[in-house]
């Protein structure tokens, strides 16, 4: 998806409507979007694969394309009448810590990212009169949950509280958030809670490495409730690569097989655990594998879930209820599709998250 600009009534912007700059960094593409505060969708987006050397995707390159993007198209935008907000919200993977550094351990498919401080290149690229300090740079699990938290603070009039996003994609993204006066804020530090140990291993089961578990092994949200999760099960049910869309059409099946069978126990299990997650981070008594840091969630009551494959196919088919029949009493899940808002902007979830991390009016 190249550039293209949302049309909006009239087909010409007359006011001087705000935009707000959001980078959405994966490890394949960049995005950049200039989103409207009020709706949070972008009228101006633009898609690009990042570039790899022979080791890592070659994100100074990306970067500095990225950032000639936004001061190419903010001058196309004011002279339509918008005002660009000089500052870059980012959202990108790793655990951020205060002094904008990346906490050891948390990026290990993109090296680069542990070496460097990213809101430096970004201000170094955008120049003086652009704002962008670590304060601008969260992780990207926590940026897109914190757009199902302000959504959903605002439809539900919440005023005060603290809310969980969960966000079930490849791995296990998530994020915490406190809600004070009804506005969102994430909790402050390296928060995340992909390595919260959730359970131990049985002897026997398949462990993350391939190998097998010979019992008490520590198993995290990202080894159970995840994509990869499910790509592991389907290796040890078939002997073979099966990946969680091929595990989803087998336990969706009108006939009655093995293979059903075996594929509706794999979405089953990955519902328990999800529901067993959910029980230790209300406790607040929980253990974390790589990032010490753990935000309070002692008492959380209302749990906001999105990701690619729990809300459709198998996952909400089989996952979710199993999850939900295992909740605590008064706790709720909400799914993103039942956040007003939330559907109409999820292509453009990761650069709505970051442009939240901006928060000049």
């Amino acid at each position: 998806m190249g550039s293209r600009d949302i049309p909006l009534s009239g087909g010409r912007t007359v006011n001087r409507a705000v935009l707000k700059v959001g980078v959405d960094i994966g490890g394949t593409n960049i995005r950049v979007g200039f989103v409207r505060p009020e709706t949070l969708r972008p009228v101006d987006f633009h898609r690009q694969r990042i570039p790899r050397t022979l080791r890592e995707p070659d994100l100074p390159a990306a970067l500095k394309d990225a950032c000639r993007r936004i001061l190419d198209r903010t001058r196309v935008l004011e002279t339509r009448g918008f005002r660009v907000v000089r500052e870059v919200g980012v959202s990108a993977p790793g655990a951020y810590l205060a002094d904008g550094r990346v906490h050891p351990g948390t990026v290990p498919n993109i090296p680069f990212l542990e070496n460097t401080r990213l809101f430096t290149l970004f201000a170094q690229e955008m120049g003086p009169e652009w704002r962008v300090t670590p304060s601008h740079i969260n992780n990207d699990g926590v940026l897109q949950g914190l757009v199902m938290a302000d959504r959903y603070a605002a439809a539900a009039g919440m005023r005060r509280g603290t809310l969980v996003a969960l966000i079930p994609g490849t791995g296990c993204g998530a994020g915490v958030y406190r809600v004070k006066d009804g506005e969102v804020v994430p909790v402050q530090g390296p928060q995340q809670l992909f390595d919260v140990i959730v359970s131990r291993s049985v002897a026997g089961e398949p462990l993350p490495d391939g190998g097998m578990a010979r019992g008490g092994e520590p198993l995290t949200a990202e080894d159970l409730v995840s994509g990869r999760a499910l790509d592991r099960y389907g290796r040890f049910l078939f002997g073979r690569d099966v990946d969680g869309a091929e595990l989803s059409d087998m336990a969706c099946r009108r006939l009655p097989s093995l293979a059903r069978r075996g594929a509706r126990l794999a979405f089953r299990r990955v519902g328990e655990d999800l529901a067993a997650l959910v029980r230790i981070l209300r406790s607040g008594r929980y253990q974390k594998k790589y990032v010490p840091f753990r935000p309070n969630t002692r008492g959380v009551r209302v749990f906001l879930l999105g990701g690619t494959w729990l809300l459709r196919g198998a996952g909400l088919r089989f996952s979710l209820p199993e999850a939900r029949r295992r909740l605590p009493k008064g706790v709720v899940f909400v799914t993103a599709d039942h956040i007003p808002g939330v559907k109409a902007i999820a292509p453009y979830l990761g650069v709505a998250g970051a442009s939240l991390a901006i928060h000049t009016k």
